[in-house]
């Protein structure tokens, strides 16, 4: 499988970039644009690689052991589990992580403002 399904990665990317503008605007950092487009742009390249992934991971429980196509109940059953940690308890933890990230990544950006000690600054690598 080489295209990935248009709606769920739309879905997965505006959950991503929502995640990332809560953490953007819970740093409390100006943004420039092109820092909001390099993080866009890796929220839609981790939203097409989640996709492909979910989809192909989907597509491999079509058949059964022999090569046969599954009934459509029977493959439902097999992938719900799947989904169930794709869409549900994945998306939430990725939701959540990119909200931290943003919110560091604004801050690293922005090494004057106040409440980030100079030694979190070094382990960053946001000073030399």
């Amino acid at each position: 499988m080489t295209e990935i399904e248009e709606t769920l990665f739309n879905e997965t990317f505006r959950i991503m970039t929502d995640a990332t503008n809560k953490g953007l605007s819970k740093s409390g950092a100006e943004v420039t644009p092109g820092f909001r487009q390099k993080l866009e742009q890796g929220n839609a390249v981790f939203s097409a690689f989640k996709v492909h992934r979910m989809q192909n991971d989907i597509a491999a429980q079509l058949y059964d052991s022999n090569g046969v196509l599954k009934p459509f109940e029977q493959w439902k059953n097999d992938v719900h589990p799947m989904l169930d940690h794709h869409i549900g308890h994945w998306l939430r933890t990725e939701y959540n992580t990119a909200v931290r990230l943003a919110t560091l990544r604004a801050v690293c950006r922005h090494p004057a403002e106040p409440g980030v000690d100079a030694q979190h600054q070094r382990q960053s690598g946001s000073r030399p």
